[in-house]
C-alpha cells in the first residue's frame, strides 16, 4: 500500500467550517486516485495534507514515503534560471542529480518550446507546465501528487501526460491527482470531493 489516508480533517481556525471533513482513502501501489470537484471545494487542500505540506487539524496519514513526485497548483521558479539549470537544482537537492536528465528527456517528450535553454521567465504557462510535471516526474519515486496538471496543456501535451503516468503506474508508482478534466479517469479510480467529504464517482 502506497499511501492510506484515515479520518484526514482540516480547518483553517477554530470552530471555523471544515475544508475537508473525516476523509478516508487507500491508494495501492501502481494506482491512481483523481479527485473531483468545483474549485475552491478542498482539493489543493487535500493535496498539501498528503504530502505534509499543512497540518492536520485530525485524523492521520499512512505509508507517506521519504521522497515523493509533487506538483503544486501554482508555482513561481526562478524567471532568470533556465529550464535546465531549473532541473538540475531540484534533481541535486534531491540527492539525485542523474534524475535532471530524465526531467530533460521528459520536457522534450511534452514539448517544452522553445527548449530546455530558455529562461524561465520566457515562458508560457502551457510551458511552464510541462516543466513543473517533469520535475515532478523525474525520480524514480513510489508516489506522485498532482495538482490540476493539465492546467495550460495542450491536446498533444495532454495525451502525453495521460501515457507518461500510464507508464509510472506499469512501474508501481501511486498517483494522487486533483483535476477538474477527465482526460485521466480511465487510468484508475475517481472521486467527488464535495462539501468536506470525499465519495466514489459512478
Amino acid at each position: 500500500m502506497a499511501l492510506e489516508l484515515r479520518g484526514v480533517s482540516k480547518r483553517y481556525r477554530p470552530n471555523a467550517p471544515f475544508v475537508v471533513d473525516q476523509l478516508n482513502l487507500s491508494l495501492p501501489d501502481g494506482s491512481l486516485a483523481t479527485i473531483h470537484g468545483a474549485n475552491g471545494c478542498g482539493k489543493s487542500t487535500l493535496l498539501r495534507l498528503t504530502g505534509e505540506f499543512l497540518r492536520l487539524t485530525s485524523g492521520r496519514l499512512n505509508g507517506l514515503p521519504a521522497k515523493f513526485g509533487y506538483l503544486p497548483d501554482r508555482a513561481l521558479p526562478p524567471a532568470r534560471m533556465t529550464a535546465q539549470d531549473y532541473l538540475s537544482h531540484l534533481a541535486r537537492l534531491a540527492g539525485s542529480p542523474g534524475a535532471a536528465k530524465t526531467g530533460l528527456e521528459l520536457t522534450e517528450r511534452l514539448g517544452l518550446s522553445p527548449g530546455p535553454s530558455a529562461r524561465l521567465g520566457t515562458l508560457s504557462r502551457g510551458n511552464l507546465q510541462k516543466l513543473l510535471l517533469a520535475q515532478a516526474l523525474m525520480r524514480p519515486v513510489s508516489l506522485a501528487i498532482l495538482d490540476e496538471p493539465l492546467t495550460g496543456l495542450d491536446a498533444a501535451a495532454s495525451a502525453t501526460l495521460h501515457t507518461l503516468i500510464a507508464e509510472r503506474l506499469a512501474d508501481g508508482c501511486a498517483f494522487l491527482v486533483a483535476t477538474h478534466e477527465a482526460d485521466l479517469d480511465d487510468l484508475g479510480e475517481v472521486y467527488l470531493l464535495s462539501d468536506g467529504h470525499l465519495s466514489r464517482s459512478a
